[in-house]
């Protein structure tokens, strides 16, 4: 990029900027886990560990 004029320098930067933006607003963000969003999901018996 050094071997560019300074105007098509900041010109690239620009783009690498604008592209950056567009990619990011194209990703959802991530939801913050909750605790104990999966109680009760699973049910453990009594007898689970029970040895035969």
């Amino acid at each position: 990029m050094d071997s560019l004029p300074p105007n098509l320098q900041e010109e690239v930067q620009d783009f690498v900027t604008f592209l950056k933006t567009k990619v990011q607003k194209q990703q959802p963000p991530l939801a913050k886990r909750q605790f104990g969003a999966g109680n009760g999901l699973i049910i453990i018996t009594n007898d689970f560990n029970r040895q035969v």
